[in-house]
């Protein structure tokens, strides 16, 4: 917008206190006019044209898998003993199984793991606690042999 179109808008939002063209619109202080839109190519906020350094790196949120459910194990700002967790464990294996899947692909379980108290634990016996992988499942003597 150019001229003396512009210039009657911008006295009205100055008049009410707005500023910025995209939210005097949403206002419905602007309305009307000749529409303007063109690209001059890509902007200097894209991160393009920043001589000798590294490109921004941009949050992006996890993809969401839509193949796969949540399962939450415990209500919030509860301490479970690993009796219990184990026995949740294999409720939500039961129900699983009573949903009728029969397979499943690899997946994660995140424990985290705190004192009697809630505090949480970081150090067991002076080590550092560290990811366990569990690449397949236990195979019997029976599975072996071919029994």
């Amino acid at each position: 917008m150019s001229g003396e179109w512009s210039g009657l808008f911008i006295d009205r939002r100055r008049r009410k206190g707005i500023s910025g063209r995209a939210k005097a619109r949403r206002q419905g202080y602007i309305t009307g006019g000749l529409k303007c839109s063109f690209s001059a190519g890509p902007r200097r906020s894209a991160g393009l044209f920043r001589k000798d350094m590294p490109p921004k790196k941009t949050y992006r949120p996890k993809k969401s898998t839509t193949d796969s459910f949540r399962i939450k194990i415990g209500g919030s700002g509860n301490i479970w003993a690993i009796a219990d967790l184990r026995a949740m464990l294999m409720e939500a294996v039961d129900r699983i199984e009573a949903a009728g899947i029969t397979h499943v692909k690899p997946c994660n379980l995140y424990v985290p793991p705190v004192d009697a108290k809630g505090d949480p634990i970081v150090r067991v016996r002076g080590h550092e606690l560290e990811d366990i992988v569990i690449p397949a499942p236990y195979r019997s003597a029976a599975d072996e042999h071919g029994l």
